[in-house]
C-alpha cells in the first residue's frame, strides 16, 4: 500500500530485482554498484540485496515472508493514511525499504493482512526489526508469521509479460 501511495509500482520493483539477480549471476565477483537498467525506486535497495546475493549464493535464494494483521485500535472507517500514527509508521517502513531490508510489501485481498518480503539473515533479525514499528508497538499491526522463503522458481527473470 505504501509503495502505491508513493507512486511506486511493485511489478516494476519485482522486474528490477530480477535484473539485479541476473547481473549478480553473470558477474564474476561481488557486485557493488547497481545496474543501470533498474529504476530509482529499486536503486535504494541495491546495497542490502547485493549483500545477500553473491555469485556463490545464487541457488537457492532465501528471503523471509512476513504476515502482519491489522487490528487493535485500527479504525476501519478510515483509510490507511487516516489511521492514527500513519506518518510515524510510514517513516519507519520507508527506512526499512531504503536500507534494503524490505524487498516488497503490501496488503492482501481484503485489506486486513499485509504480506512483506524481507532480506534478513534469520528470523530473530526480522522480529527485532519489526518490533520497532510504531504500529506494532501500538497494536495497530500484529506480526502473525515469519517464514523463511526459498526462491527456487523464478518465472519473472525473463521479464514481466504485458497483460494489457
Amino acid at each position: 500500500m505504501l509503495a502505491a501511495a508513493h507512486g511506486w509500482d511493485n511489478l516494476r520493483i519485482a522486474a528490477d530485482l530480477h535484473v539485479i539477480i541476473d547481473t549478480v549471476r553473470e558477474w564474476p565477483g561481488p557486485v557493488r554498484c547497481p545496474p543501470r537498467r533498474i529504476s530509482e525506486v529499486t536503486r535504494a535497495t541495491w546495497l542490502g540485496i547485493t549483500g545477500a546475493l553473491t555469485r556463490s549464493s545464487m541457488s537457492p535464494v532465501d528471503f523471509y515472508a512476513v504476515r502482519q494483521r491489522r487490528g487493535g485500535p485500527w479504525d476501519w472507517s478510515r483509510d490507511l493514511r487516516g489511521q492514527v500514527g500513519f506518518e510515524d509508521h510510514a517513516r519507519f517502513v520507508d527506512g526499512l525499504v531504503d536500507s534494503g531490508f524490505i524487498v516488497l510489501g503490501g496488503p492482501l485481498q481484503g485489506e486486513r493482512e499485509v504480506l512483506i518480503v524481507v532480506n534478513a539473515p534469520n528470523e530473530d533479525v526480522v522480529r527485532k526489526q519489526f518490533a520497532d514499528d510504531p504500529w506494532i508497538q501500538s497494536g495497530m499491526l500484529a506480526l502473525t508469521t515469519v517464514e523463511r522463503w526459498t526462491i527456487l522458481l523464478d518465472g519473472l527473470r525473463k521479464g514481466l509479460p504485458d497483460l494489457a
